[in-house]
């Protein structure tokens, strides 16, 4: 419970109202579901905020609150699902782990590898060889 309080002490001073952090959090993964704008590198996130009707900092906030990740490990953490989902789903048979990291918004094997390290706990090329198994 450090970082709830670390992070209740952080944004003591905000304006914005627990409800409309909750209310911004559920349309941040609307728009994310709908429109594929985590892919983009790096993310637009003024246009993000626009479409949001929000500022960077309640943003930022509501993403820190809600995950206790800063933007940035927030969208490493949603392209690492989408890898996950594309690995699932048998695209690794047919791609490599860069192809599949592309993919998903990666601009570089080693900021990928930490952020699957972080995310998975493993190695991402433990996952490939299952595919040959």
């Amino acid at each position: 419970m450090k970082t709830k309080i670390n992070s209740l002490q952080k944004y003591r001073s905000s304006h914005i109202t627990p409800q409309k952090l909750n209310a911004l959090w559920w349309k941040l993964h609307s728009i994310l579901e709908g429109e594929n704008q985590i892919w983009q590198f790096p993310p637009d996130i003024p246009r993000l905020c626009k479409s949001l009707n929000t500022n960077q900092k309640y943003l930022s906030q509501t993403i820190n609150q809600s995950t206790g990740l800063n933007i940035t490990s927030f969208f490493h953490c949603y392209r690492i699902e989408a890898f996950l989902q594309k690995f699932a789903q048998g695209e690794a048979k047919l791609k490599t782990i860069e192809g599949l990291m592309t993919e998903v918004g990666f601009q570089n094997r080693s900021s990928f590898y930490k952020a699957f390290r972080l995310t998975v706990g493993t190695h991402p090329t433990e996952l490939m060889t299952h595919i040959s198994e």
